[in-house]
C-alpha cells in the first residue's frame, strides 16, 4: 500500500518540490517488496508437486477471477467518472494499473510449472 499511494502523485508532482522528495523517498523505501513477494510466493508455492488439472482449476482459476472481478469493478468506476464505454472496456480489459501483477504471477506459475514438469 506504501508503494501506492507513495507512487499516486510521483509523476504529476515537480521533481524540485519537496511533496515530489517525500513521495521518492516512500516509493524508495518500499521498492524491494513486490520482488521479494514474488520471491516468497513461488517458493512456498512452486516446490510442491500439484497435478496439472488442479493446478488450472484451483490456482490459475482463482487468480483468473480475481483479475476478472476488480477490473469490472474499475471499468465500472472509470465508466461512472468518464461516461466512455470504449475507455471502461480497455480498463476491463487491460485492467487497472496496479494489476500488471496478477499477469506477471500467473505467468510465472504457468511457466515454472511447466518447467519442472518437463525436466
Amino acid at each position: 500500500m506504501v508503494l501506492h499511494l507513495g507512487a499516486q502523485n510521483w509523476y504529476t508532482t515537480d521533481v524540485k518540490s519537496f511533496a515530489w522528495n517525500t513521495f521518492n523517498f516512500y516509493d524508495s523505501i518500499v521498492r524491494w517488496a513486490v520482488p521479494s513477494f514474488v520471491m516468497i510466493s513461488g517458493a512456498l508455492f512452486l516446490q510442491r508437486d500439484i497435478p496439472f488439472k488442479k493446478f488450472f482449476s484451483k490456482y490459475i482459476f482463482r487468480i483468473v477471477t480475481a483479475f476478472l472481478f476488480w477490473s469490472f469493478v474499475y471499468a465500472v468506476a472509470n465508466y461512472a467518472k468518464n461516461k466512455d464505454i470504449i475507455k471502461a472496456l480497455g480498463h476491463f480489459i487491460m485492467g487497472h494499473y496496479h494489476l500488471w501483477f496478477l499477469f506477471m504471477i500467473t505467468g510465472l506459475y504457468i511457466y515454472c510449472t511447466f518447467h519442472e514438469k518437463n525436466r
